[in-house]
């Protein structure tokens, strides 16, 4: 089975579209100092790791 097929695969790239959103809406004014980067990053680290495995 792909990796892309698998539910939890799928579920993690929701999260990571929803981790996205509300970084733009709750950190824009903080964008200097980068959180709102360093949180989009880790949510894709997220569905990164699933396709190794």
């Amino acid at each position: 089975m792909c990796y892309k097929q698998s539910e939890i695969w799928i579920l993690s790239g929701e999260v990571v579209i929803v981790i996205h959103k509300i970084s733009l809406q709750n950190f824009l004014s903080f964008g200097m100092f980068e959180e709102d980067f360093q949180i989009r990053r880790s949510g894709r680290t997220l569905v990164n790791q699933l396709a190794v495995c």
